[in-house]
């Protein structure tokens, strides 16, 4: 897994145990095969929130790297492990209150969006290139004969949210651009 996907996790986590959320957490994190995926929220990044999120990732990547437990059997047990989520995520809702950030769920959004752009910009594909391979595989989709109409309609539907989640938008693309070989130096991922 790496630092991108652990931060990601990491942060979904704690906002979820903090929230009461954990149905939310576990559908974010692992899909259930049949059932259909809800739609993030698209975050529409601005110079100044990815310069909070320049200020912010390397206290969050250290916060991150030093929490190490899980919490056992759910929220509410006065375990070690427990204290030390509690701790965890009173850190990270400080966190984002000294950056500027609504709240937890507001920085974790940003943060995943920041690095979801920084990582498409770092394969070096373009939107165009991705909207051909759409297009190609819609094409598949539509030409399958051992599919129902209704098959292909929800795999059409389920390619489509699942694209929205991972494809940052142009104007992402576009504020995240300057700010790239910042976020890699801090990132130290080339």
């Amino acid at each position: 897994m790496t630092l991108f996907a652990k931060l990601a996790a990491n942060c979904l986590l704690a906002i979820a145990f903090s929230l009461g959320s954990l149905g939310y957490a576990a559908a974010a994190s692992a899909p259930v095969p049949g059932k259909m995926m809800a739609p993030q929220e698209r975050v529409s990044l601005t110079s100044k929130s990815v310069e909070q999120v320049i200020k912010v990732l390397p206290k969050l990547i250290s916060l991150t790297k030093s929490y190490t437990g899980k919490p056992s059997a759910g929220p509410g047990k006065k375990t070690a492990i427990n204290k030390k989520y509690k701790a965890f995520t009173a850190a990270l809702a400080d966190l984002s209150s000294k950056h500027g950030f609504k709240d937890m769920r507001h920085m974790q959004r940003t943060v995943e969006a920041a690095m979801l752009t920084a990582g498409f910009i770092k394969s070096g594909r373009t939107l165009k290139q991705v909207k051909e391979k759409m297009v190609a595989t819609q094409k598949l989709i539509q030409e399958n004969t051992k599919m129902t109409a209704k098959q292909k309609s929800a795999l059409l539907q389920r390619m489509h949210i699942q694209i929205s989640m991972v494809i940052p938008s142009f104007e992402n693309i576009k504020t995240v651009k300057p700010f790239y070989p910042r976020i890699i130096a801090i990132t130290g991922k080339k």
